[in-house]
């Protein structure tokens, strides 16, 4: 008798083995769409914010503030979910489950990427005005797993 694990099937890791995203998640996760970002709140419960995006590589990108919820609950339990689905076809979407390291956003850079990719050329001018006090992070999400069916 093994005392091996089966192989998990084709796109879905064991682990915590990054993954590649298929091409088809790619694509979705290419459009500038909201997602829904899942985290672990200290009591254990689930916390859920609608968040921008980007990719990177294979890894998913989000800035934020430090202090906000989902940093703090990304520091504290870095297991988190990012759902997308397709507004033109609800019943198609990708859920990326992963690890999530939190870093400082060196110059605002993700900020201001995200905020062109959403709102327009000039939009991350706004996050290049804020104090330096308001400090930017990125919370860099390495798949583990990716289900739905534009997996």
């Amino acid at each position: 008798m093994s005392s091996r694990s089966p192989a998990p099937p084709p796109g879905i890791a064991s682990g915590a083995c990054a993954i590649k995203l298929s091409d088809s998640a790619r694509a979705l996760l290419a459009r500038p769409l909201y997602a829904v970002l899942a985290t672990t709140d200290g009591d254990g419960a689930p916390a859920t914010s609608v968040v921008w995006y980007g990719l990177d590589g294979d890894d998913i990108v989000v800035s934020s503030q430090e202090g906000r919820l989902k940093v703090r609950n990304a520091q504290r339990r870095p297991a988190v979910s990012l759902c997308v689905y397709d507004p033109e076809d609800p019943q198609r979407y990708v859920e990326v489950r992963g690890t999530a390291l939190v870093s400082e956003d060196e110059g605002r850079a993700l900020a201001v990427r995200l905020a062109e990719r959403y709102a327009g050329p000039g939009a991350g001018e706004d996050f290049l005005k804020q104090p330096p006090e308001d400090i930017r992070v990125v919370l860099r999400i390495t798949p583990e797993r990716v289900t739905g069916n534009a997996r």
